[in-house]
C-alpha cells in the first residue's frame, strides 16, 4: 500500500485519478464510434507519455521523461500491473504499439478492435478506482 504523506499528495493521487477516469470515458466513446473531447484527447497525449514510464519494455513507444511523470509512474505501476494481474492480462499484449498509437492521435486513428478498447477502458477504470481506493485507505488510516 502506497503511503500518502500529506495533502498536497492527497490532491496529486485524486488528480490523477481523474485524469485516469477522463481517458477511460475517452476509450468508452470509442468503443461506441464517437469522437473524444478536447480534454479527453489532451489526456490521451499526456498518457503516453505516463505509460512509457510504467511499461519499461524497449521495443514500445519511447516519449519524454520528467519528474512528475516518474514520480506518477511509481505510485500507478503496482495498479497497473496488479489489475492486469487480476485481468489475466500479460504486459505485452497491453502495452502494444497499437495503444499507444491510438492514444496518440487522440482517437482519430484508432488502431485497436472493440474488444481491445474495451481491455484498455477497463484496465483504466479499475486503475483510476484502486488509486482512489488507495487515498481513501490512507485517508483513513490518518496518513493524509
Amino acid at each position: 500500500m502506497v503511503l500518502i504523506g500529506s495533502s498536497a499528495r492527497g490532491s496529486e493521487v485524486l488528480s490523477d485519478a481523474s485524469r485516469l477516469q477522463l481517458i477511460a470515458t475517452g476509450l468508452n466513446k470509442l468503443i461506441y464510434g464517437r469522437e473524444v473531447d478536447e480534454f479527453e484527447g489532451r489526456e490521451f497525449v499526456r498518457v503516453v507519455d505516463l505509460l512509457n514510464q510504467i511499461d519499461d519494455s524497449p521495443e514500445h513507444y519511447r516519449g519524454k521523461e520528467c519528474a512528475e511523470l516518474c514520480t506518477t509512474a511509481t505510485r500507478l505501476r503496482p495498479l497497473f500491473y496488479g489489475t492486469l494481474i487480476k485481468a489475466g492480462i500479460l504486459p505485452d499484449e497491453f502495452f502494444t504499439e497499437d495503444l499507444y498509437k491510438t492514444l496518440r492521435s487522440c482517437g482519430d486513428s484508432v488502431l485497436l478492435d472493440v474488444g481491445r478498447l474495451r481491455e484498455a477502458q477497463r484496465v483504466f477504470q479499475s486503475v483510476a478506482t484502486a488509486s482512489l481506493l488507495e487515498l481513501q485507505n490512507s485517508h483513513r488510516a490518518g496518513q493524509i
